[in-house]
């Protein structure tokens, strides 16, 4: 069996992944959709979730999203990682672990991404704090996490 590689993406997903990558992105969606009311930057949290809802658009095709934004990266992160730490072992299939490891070989460019954004990791418990970061950008920032990439790998 050949080891995964940077140089072949994952494209498709089985259905089973599909399905659990979805569940989790829209749990995610749906937090930060809680949070839009109560946070101080509503605006930025309404795009956090819309980032999310294009994620999620391409999982339920079973297609692997490419992000092309800082926001995409990040919240494409969150999704695998969180599914990662969701899996049970049981009742997990041997293909589903592959393909999870495979698609997080692939997108482990973004690993450092939370770290700048307080990923709060405890028992039972993760979360991203998308009003801090929020906060913490300036409107030029803002623009910038959500813009696609140069080819030269720079934001716009």
């Amino acid at each position: 069996m050949s080891t995964p590689s940077e140089d072949a993406p994952v494209t498709s997903l089985t259905p089973e992944t599909a399905h659990r990558l979805v569940t989790v992105g829209r749990a995610l969606a749906e937090h930060v959709r809680t949070s839009v009311l109560h946070g101080p930057r509503p605006v930025f949290l309404y795009y956090v979730t819309r980032v999310f809802d294009e994620l999620n658009s391409s999982l339920v095709l079973a297609q692997c999203p490419a992000p092309s934004t800082p926001a995409q990266q990040l919240c494409w992160y969150l999704i695998l990682e969180s599914t990662r730490r969701r899996a049970t072992g049981d009742e997990d299939t041997a293909e589903f672990h592959t393909e999870l490891s495979r698609i997080a070989l692939t997108h482990r460019k973004f690993e450092l991404i939370p770290e700048a954004g307080n990923l709060r990791r405890g028992p039972g418990t993760e979360s991203f704090d998308f009003a801090a970061l929020g906060n913490a950008l300036t409107a030029d920032g803002m623009r910038r996490f959500f813009a696609p990439y140069e080819p030269d790998d720079q934001a716009a």
